[in-house]
């Protein structure tokens, strides 16, 4: 065990907790989550095992699969619209890196699951409490803006219900 291991994994566990609370109300939450993640996982241990922690969790290297896809299709085409590639790529990369971060990192206590979880539905529950009290107080307001956007936003006006849904 690396003498700063316990710490950086306090602060890849601090990272989760981010990502879970940003699921539901902040995507700027969510990123600095995720890039946590991957810089816990970059300096947690030397290269050669980082590299043989990812291989060996298979749904990382599953998911991963998906960045590789898109970097081999930019490769391999021959229409080449470099900026669209590259805008993808940029989308893929967290995800790559995101699952890099939790393969290294390894997996965490049930209890740090827990914790996670409860505040991914606490964050839930309160989101859709609030926004279930604007729409009552206001339906007109809500139902106008549904007509002119056809889009609802959630509590704290950072999200839309779409981007709501999907995170149930």
């Amino acid at each position: 065990m690396q003498r700063h291991e316990p710490l950086i994994r306090k602060f890849a566990f601090a990272a989760v907790l981010m990502i879970m609370a940003g699921s539901v109300t902040s995507p700027a939450l969510l990123s600095i989550g995720i890039v946590l993640i991957m810089i816990c996982g970059l300096v947690l241990f030397p290269v050669k095992e980082q590299i043989r922690r990812f291989w060996a969790n298979k749904p990382a290297v599953l998911m991963s699969t998906l960045f590789f896809m898109q970097l081999l299709s930019g490769i391999w085409t021959r229409e080449m619209n470099l900026d669209h590639w590259l805008e993808e790529l940029k989308i893929k990369m967290p995800l790559f890196l995101g699952m890099y971060g939790f393969a290294v990192i390894g997996p965490f206590t049930k209890k740090q699951v827990r914790i996670a979880l409860g505040l991914l539905v606490m964050a839930t529950t309160v989101v859709a409490t609030v926004t279930v009290v604007k729409y009552l107080s206001d339906p007109l307001e809500i139902e106008e803006r549904i007509q002119v956007s056809k889009e609802m936003k959630v509590w704290l006006e950072t999200n839309n219900h779409i981007y709501f849904s999907i995170c149930l």
